[in-house]
């Protein structure tokens, strides 16, 4: 009777040595999945801020385009500049 007691605490310790080595292994795998998770987040911000960045760009450069855009139109119809493309003077500004 001792030796079944001894062989199923033997069972019983080998088990739990099992179970512990897979409670390493995950909990190695969990680090390192945290730890690519983190570099993963820290990709994402840095995107973020660029996307924020080159959409203020564009914005800029939307509102630079309108001011030539209006100018260019305020120049088409001046009179001066009329009367200086009758002459052969001054930039066609006619649209091609």
């Amino acid at each position: 009777m001792i030796e079944a007691y001894e062989a199923k605490v033997r069972e019983l310790e080998s088990r739990n040595e099992e179970k512990t080595r897979w409670a390493l292994d995950t909990n190695a795998t969990l680090e390192q999945k945290g730890a690519e998770l983190a570099q993963c987040v820290e990709l994402l911000h840095r995107s973020e801020h660029t996307v924020a960045e080159q959409t203020a760009f564009v914005e800029k450069l939307k509102v630079q385009i309108y001011h030539l855009e209006k100018q260019v139109t305020m120049m088409k119809e001046s009179r001066w500049v009329k009367l200086g493309r009758r002459f052969g003077l001054g930039p066609d500004l006619r649209d091609r």
